[in-house]
């Protein structure tokens, strides 16, 4: 009887990309059959051995999050994730352009294209280096800023965005 807890699933790499893979690389998982469904997997074994007649090496991804729609013997489409990178000392910052900050009554701000209008969002910056301001409170990361005209720019008021 086969264990559904432990799924693994067999990718033939080719001999350009075997050299872009490594032991515990993320993947993710999206079988033939429920393409609506994506697993998270982990690259688990290198084969020793290529396949000439292939020119593939075989790999093992281990599901880590199977369900019971997913049985042993199905296809699936495997693709390989980049591993997160170690940021030094805590969490990664958020910085803007300098010309997006403004100071307005002691209080800076930036302006955020919210659709196509501006809306000024207060922030606490910290250091700047190479003309790039650390927010360290009041953006997420991935916000629009306006950078060019903030000065004139007031809370409502219609946008161009140019990108």
């Amino acid at each position: 009887m086969a264990n559904l807890k432990v799924l693994d699933v067999e990718v033939d790499v080719s001999q350009n990309e075997f050299r872009k893979v490594r032991l515990n690389q993320p993947a993710t998982i999206v079988p033939d059959a429920f393409p609506d469904r994506t697993y998270r997997g982990s690259l688990t074994e290198l084969s020793p051995e290529a396949n000439r007649q292939k020119a593939t090496l075989q790999v093992k991804v281990r599901i880590l999050d199977p369900d019971e729609a997913i049985r042993p013997e199905m296809n699936a489409k495997v693709t390989f994730l980049e591993p997160p990178r170690a940021t030094p000392a805590g969490p990664p910052k958020v910085l803007v352009p300098k010309e997006a900050i403004l100071t307005r009554e002691g209080q800076s701000l930036v302006y955020l294209a919210n659709g196509s209008k501006a809306a000024g969002r207060p922030v606490k910056i910290g250091a700047e280096v190479d003309g790039k301001v650390e927010v360290l409170e009041g953006l997420q990361g991935g916000e629009t800023v306006v950078v060019r005209g903030v000065e004139a720019l007031r809370d409502g008021q219609r946008l161009r965005i140019k990108r």
